[in-house]
């Protein structure tokens, strides 16, 4: 509906913008016992800090609209290839919820899939960039998988000492010699590096989309 993979089934995201919004689908299996109006509740995890919904107002990880998707329509599978439950209210844009009144799990033998689909935001105004998160649905017996990421370090200023002039700005390159070729500027200033921006990299388990359009 709107949305592509960012990458394969279970493979690495990294680099995971603040602000910007992000979905996440799910495979449910289900196996036993009946159980009717079925509620997955998405829920995160800050850097191993303890589990926490994810709701329309809840710090760090929020649930955010999207016009990809339509709140509480029902998820086609996505992922996964075993019997499906295409009736499944499985899409969440509000409230970090799916399924509810729409979601029954039937008394089977067999083992019976959905795919919930969630969309969500990292908040700028809770995380500074470099954290890892989990995410899953809520109180479920076994997690085979969980998803992970990290969030993307932030831009920073580049303090530069010993040197006549201070220039903040984003480095584009820097070599053994220390110096720091600023990008759309035309000066090039020599001296010891106190900080630099850096990249950090993930592994994950879970697969997630990004929007074709805007949030």
């Amino acid at each position: 509906m709107g949305a592509t993979f960012k990458a394969a089934l279970n493979t690495n995201i990294t680099d995971v913008a603040l602000d910007t919004l992000c979905h996440i689908v799910f495979q449910l299996d289900h196996n036993g016992a009946l159980e009717s109006n079925f509620t997955a509740q998405l829920e995160y995890n800050v850097d191993g800090g303890g589990w926490n919904d994810v709701t329309a107002a809840s710090t760090n990880i929020r649930a955010s609209a999207s016009a990809s998707i339509t709140d509480g329509v029902d998820v086609p599978q996505l992922i996964g290839s075993g019997t499906y439950l295409s009736t499944n209210g499985g899409y969440d844009e509000v409230d970090g919820s799916s399924g509810e009144a729409n979601l029954d799990w039937a008394l089977d033998g067999t083992v019976t899939e959905v795919n919930v689909q969630y969309a969500f935001v990292a908040r700028s105004a809770d995380l500074s960039g470099e954290e890892v998160i989990q995410l899953r649905v809520k109180n479920l017996e076994v997690y085979d998988q969980t998803a992970q990421l990290t969030i993307a370090i932030q831009a920073t200023d580049i303090p530069v000492t010993n040197a006549d002039l201070t220039l903040t700005g984003y480095a584009s390159t820097v070599d053994e010699a220390h110096i720091i070729t600023l990008a759309n500027a035309d000066l090039t200033l020599t001296g010891p590096i106190e900080t630099v921006n850096r990249t950090i990299l993930e592994q994950t388990s879970f697969r997630i989309r990004k929007d074709v359009g805007t949030a």
